[in-house]
């Protein structure tokens, strides 16, 4: 194998001991010394309204691209839905812009949305898919003025009437 160009890391998140030792299991040796599986315990986060679950064990490093597909992300408090913290308290850490995608998680994608706003965060109904354009810290913190706690559940209708900005448009 030719080895040129810039190398980077992965790092593999998981909650459930069994799913990392499958991972581990199907990773090719080619590319163990290029990733990480860590397994760790989720934790409740928060940033002004919003709570989120998110990986409480994540390596302090430099991050270009995040995919968000975990963990579950509902409260061990309340049992109520919440969002995936991760890519917040990623970038709440990095001194770099990151990029990235997020699996079908609707509510991520909305309270994304409302922190980083529309034109940084897009979601694809087709896809299943979420949309994000490099944000940095210093993206995070101004919520729009038309959010309200009162209209956060049903915008989650993504079939009829919705809060939840599509893309394309």
């Amino acid at each position: 194998m030719r080895e040129s160009g810039k190398h980077g890391r992965v790092t593999s998140m998981e909650e459930i001991v069994e799913w990392a030792d499958m991972a581990e299991n199907l990773l090719s040796e080619v590319y163990r010394n290029r990733v990480d599986i860590v397994v760790s315990p989720t934790v409740e986060d928060y940033f002004s309204m919003f709570r989120g679950m998110r990986y409480r064990d994540v390596p302090k490093r430099e991050y270009d691209f995040v995919f968000v597909d975990g963990p579950k992300y509902v409260s061990p408090y309340d049992n109520h839905p919440n969002f995936d913290f991760d890519y917040p308290h990623i970038l709440r850490n990095s001194k770099t812009a990151v990029a990235g995608l997020i699996d079908q998680r609707v509510s991520t994608v909305f309270v994304l949305q409302q922190l980083f706003g529309k034109d940084k965060i897009r979601y694809s109904p087709a896809l299943g898919l979420g949309y994000i354009s490099a944000c940095s810290k210093d993206d995070l913190g101004a919520l729009t003025d038309d959010l309200s706690s009162a209209n956060f559940v049903p915008s989650f209708k993504v079939l009829s009437r919705t809060r939840l900005f599509m893309y394309p448009r």
